[in-house]
Formats: structure tokens, C-alpha cells, sequence
């Protein structure tokens, strides 16, 4: 018996070092990445490294995802090193580096489709509609200089940049649109008009409040809104039909509109950081029977008169 639980600590404490790395992994490629978008290379590369060598052990999905985030952006420091020398041969060589770690990305994303444990659905999707190659590469970086993205099935990427002009003439046909930490403080009209958008990923700006014209994005599968100031919910988003997963996580929400229970397709909604009643969130539990809910820990007692009720 002592034997047993002394191979059920070291498998816990095993376990939790792996997750205390790809914590740390995690970190130190959004920190390489904030730096490759300033062109600061030097210290791309060690973060870059850095991360490489927490990703040393493990075969989670959290594991194999995040070195598979290393080998693309590995990819895009070459990418930008190539671009930046002066050497033409030089140039080529680190070319062919930079398509090699793409194509290896892409081929770890496709295995970990075959995982049990992530959200293969929405790797799939964008895996499906983008395409990680030098050339097409090439094409959306000279492209967003200008804000003429000619490339639908890419996704435009303007994470960590400070946006004072949107572009308003993005192709109307791109699918994917990612202004992570970018000073928003709204949902930009120029995106509002991507009838196609199927993935949006707004976190960590200064949104207050949504669109009222959200609802024209309805093929959209995707929201990440976590990490702004929202308030309040806007009923227009309820007509997101096929929306898929939903996170407002670390908002300042306070309620939730009652026709969130309409999005019966919704898989995860994540409302975790909120200072939301435990009503809304048992109400919502009852009439979203499929979907993952993510809250904060709650006290809950049995209550027969809940003060909301959802239908």
C-alpha cells in the first residue's frame, strides 16, 4: 500500500511539473512573439529557446499544441530574418528554414486532430482555411502593410500591434481575424462587414461594449471577447447561430441577456472572472444542456424559486 502511494505522488508531482513547463512554455512564446512583431529578433530568439526547452517532455495535447505554436513561430523568425538580410544566398537558406518549421506546424496541428483532450474542431477549421506555407506567407505580410489583403483563406494577424487606422478594405472574404492586445475599444466596422468571418479573437483590449451590428457575422463559429471591460450584452448577439465558442471571460458582466439560451450549437462558454449571479449561471446550465460552461467556483444550495428563469 505505501508502495502504491508513493508511485501515485511522483506520477501527481510528474504531472504537475509537465503542466508547471507548458505553463511556462506558453509564456515565453507569447513573449517571443511580442518581439518578433516589434523586429526585436534577438530577444525572439531566446524566448524562442526558452520555450524549446520547457517542451522537452510530455505527450498531452497542451504539450504537443504548444510546440507545434513553437515550430510556427520558429517559422516566422526566419521568415523575418530571411526578409532582413542583406545575403542572398543567406537569404534562401534561411527561406527553406522557415518553409521547413511551417510545414512541420502544420503537421504537428493535423496529429493533434487525432488527440482526445483539446479543441480539435476549431484546429481543423483553421488548419482548413489557412494555409502555412513561405509563399502564401509572403503574400499576407507584404499585403497588411497596405490593409489590401487579397488572401481570403489566411488569417490576418494584428495581435500586440497598437491599431490607430483599421483598414477598411479588407477582403470581404477572409475567414479568420485575430487584434489580440491591440487598443480596441470596440468591435471595428471593418470587421463588422466580414460577412464570411467564421474565427474572431479580440482579447485583452479595452472593449465596453459589442456591436449592435454583430449580428451580420453569421457565419461566425468563434468569439473570444475575454479580457476587455464589457458590461452588458447586446440581444444581437443571441443571432449568432452557429457560433460555437463563446468566451467573455474577465469582463465587468454583471447580467447576461436571456436569449443567450437560443444558441443551442454553443460547445463552450466560458464566463469565468465575471461578477455574475448564481441564478444566470444555473439558469443557463439548464437551458444549454450540451454546452461546456466555465464559471468561477460557486457556493451552490438548493433553491426551488430561482429569481430568473430561462426558457
Amino acid at each position: 500500500m505505501k508502495i502504491l502511494i508513493i508511485l501515485v505522488i511522483i506520477c501527481l508531482t510528474t504531472f504537475n511539473t509537465y503542466a508547471h513547463d507548458v505553463n511556462k512554455a506558453a509564456r515565453y512564446l507569447k513573449l517571443a512573439n511580442s518581439y518578433m512583431n516589434s523586429d526585436n529578433l534577438i530577444a525572439a530568439k531566446n524566448f524562442l529557446e526558452k520555450a524549446d526547452k520547457q517542451l522537452t517532455h510530455g505527450n498531452t495535447w497542451e504539450n504537443k499544441y504548444w510546440k507545434a505554436v513553437y515550430y510556427e513561430y520558429v517559422g516566422y523568425y526566419y521568415s523575418k530574418k530571411s526578409k532582413n538580410s542583406l545575403d542572398t544566398e543567406k537569404s534562401k537558406f534561411l527561406s527553406k528554414q522557415s518553409e521547413l518549421y511551417f510545414t512541420k506546424a502544420s503537421e504537428l496541428y493535423n496529429k493533434i486532430l487525432k488527440m482526445k483532450g483539446g479543441s480539435q474542431d476549431i484546429i481543423k477549421s483553421i488548419l482548413e482555411d489557412s494555409k502555412i506555407v513561405e509563399g502564401e506567407l509572403n503574400k499576407l505580410q507584404s499585403s497588411a502593410t497596405t490593409g489590401l489583403l487579397s488572401v481570403p483563406n489566411l488569417v490576418v494577424n494584428y495581435d500586440n500591434i497598437d491599431l490607430e487606422d483599421i483598414p477598411n478594405n479588407l477582403n470581404k472574404e477572409i475567414k479568420n481575424v485575430s487584434m489580440s492586445n491591440s487598443g480596441l475599444e470596440g468591435i471595428p466596422n471593418s470587421v463588422i462587414s466580414l460577412t464570411s468571418l467564421e474565427h474572431l479573437n479580440l482579447p485583452d483590449n479595452d472593449i465596453e461594449s459589442i456591436s449592435q451590428n454583430i449580428s451580420s457575422l453569421k457565419k461566425l463559429k468563434y468569439l473570444n471577447l475575454s479580457n476587455n471591460s464589457i458590461e452588458d450584452i447586446s440581444d444581437e448577439l443571441c443571432k449568432l447561430k452557429n457560433l460555437q465558442i463563446l468566451d467573455l471571460s474577465g469582463n465587468d458582466l454583471t447580467t447576461l441577456p436571456e436569449c443567450l439560451c437560443e444558441l443551442k450549437g454553443l460547445k463552450i462558454l466560458n464566463l469565468k472572472g465575471n461578477e455574475l449571479d448564481i441564478a444566470f449561471i444555473k439558469n443557463l446550465v439548464r437551458c444549454l444542456p450540451g454546452t461546456n460552461i466555465y464559471t468561477d467556483v460557486y457556493i451552490i444550495e438548493e433553491d426551488e424559486d430561482d429569481e430568473f428563469d430561462f426558457e
